[in-house]
């Protein structure tokens, strides 16, 4: 267990000196950069490191500086990912009315530019967002109309948003068996990128829908499978970390 311990924490430190590395030659390419639309790309790149290090302040600083450049060139695709970015950011910080808006801006930039892939991702955010605040209406048809192109394009990680946002609005409509239905959904993808906090959620939700429906032995027998697919891959990465 110590020596398991250790290995994360130096794959933590190394991910994270690797990440202070590419910031700091972005930083410098950007500064020799001219102002034409290799520098907004350089910009962009920088923001989306940025925003998986959950510096959103930064982040910030740097979607205003990019964003005004992005507009003199008119550079729709630049402005797009920046507003999309800014979007997100405000979703994380908790501002509702901001998040939306700049989602349906970037939903219209990236409509412009024809690019169907990120306006799905954007209705699924939508989706999640306005059924969070409970808005369901209008957020189950953002997360319906995310659906075809995410599962075209075998978009897990969003898929498995989108599939939660629609079994919670369909549970919210008292329409259990279509909540049913996407969690189930959803617990086949989390379990394609392995995402274990998804599985126990889906798993805990479908147990608590069978059981309001008096279908008593499905949670049972779900819990028990999800358990065992757990504990069979927790063994197999216990068993690869002794071998090393």
């Amino acid at each position: 267990m110590k020596r398991l311990i250790v290995l994360l924490c130096l794959l933590n430190l190394a991910f994270s000196f690797s990440q202070e590395e590419e910031l700091e030659s972005l930083t410098i390419q950007l500064a020799y950069q001219d102002p034409d639309i290799s520098k907004v790309d350089t910009s962009v790149s920088i923001i989306k490191l940025l925003f998986k290090t959950e510096d959103y302040s930064k982040a910030l600083k740097f979607i205003k500086q990019s964003e005004k450049l992005a507009k003199d060139l008119d550079y729709k695709k630049g402005l797009a990912e920046i507003t999309y970015y800014k979007a997100k950011i405000h979703h994380q910080e908790g501002q509702y009315q901001m998040a939306v808006g700049e989602f349906k801006n970037a939903k219209t930039l990236f409509t412009t530019i024809k690019d169907t892939i990120t306006v799905a991702k954007i209705n699924s955010d939508l989706g999640f967002i306005e059924i969070e605040n409970g808005n369901y209406k209008v957020g189950l048809n953002y997360a319906l109309s995310a659906i075809q192109e995410l599962e075209k394009r075998e978009l897990f990680n969003d898929l498995s948003t989108n599939y939660e946002s629609l079994a919670n609005a369909y549970e919210n409509a008292n329409i259990l068996d279509k909540a049913i239905t996407y969690n189930l959904q959803k617990l086949e993808v989390d379990n394609k990128i392995n995402n274990t906090k998804g599985l126990i959620a889906s798993n805990k939700k479908l147990g608590d829908i069978y059981t309001s429906k008096k279908i008593i032995t499905k949670p049972l027998v779900i819990t028990k499978v999800l358990w065992v697919m757990q504990a069979v891959k927790m063994k197999h990465y216990v068993q690869r970390f002794y071998l090393i």
